[in-house]
């Protein structure tokens, strides 16, 4: 495993999950989530940094986050490139610090639709008040 992985296991037989960051300085952190196999579920750790990026090579079914702070704001902003076929990333399976799911907040609840297209890059940022259910924003189709 690279410097700075963390490995989650998964019960039954789901693969796990390798969450790769690199925190530059205090609050700001760069990294790689990625996903393999057909496990559709994302873990996010905050204690690692507040920022990512995964390449789909499936539907995202389940995000969850732990180690978001219960006083406060926090965020985390995902980088989401497409593969060469046309994937999807649910929000109405959130979970925060093992709670429920919950459906993530979006403008005018409009939903979270990614780009399409084979390596289009979309950014999506969640912001957690008092580790509540997630704000999410989105700037869609870099290519």
């Amino acid at each position: 495993m690279p410097l700075g992985a963390t490995r989650f296991g998964f019960s039954g037989s789901k693969p796990p999950l390798e969450v790769n960051f690199l925190v530059i300085g205090a609050g700001g952190g760069s990294g790689n989530t990625g996903t393999n196999g057909s496990s559709g579920v994302v873990s996010i750790n905050l204690a690692n940094g507040n920022t990512g990026t995964i390449t789909l090579t499936e539907n995202i079914t389940d995000i969850d986050f732990t180690n978001v702070p219960t006083n406060g704001i926090s965020t985390f902003t995902l980088q989401i490139t497409q593969d060469s076929t046309d994937r999807t990333v649910a929000i109405n399976a959130v979970t925060v610090n093992g709670g429920g799911d919950v459906t993530g907040l979006t403008p005018g609840a409009a939903g979270l639709t990614l780009s399409t297209g084979a390596a289009d890059i979309d950014l999506v940022s969640f912001l957690f008040f008092d580790a509540g259910t997630p704000l999410i924003n989105s700037l869609l189709d870099f290519s």
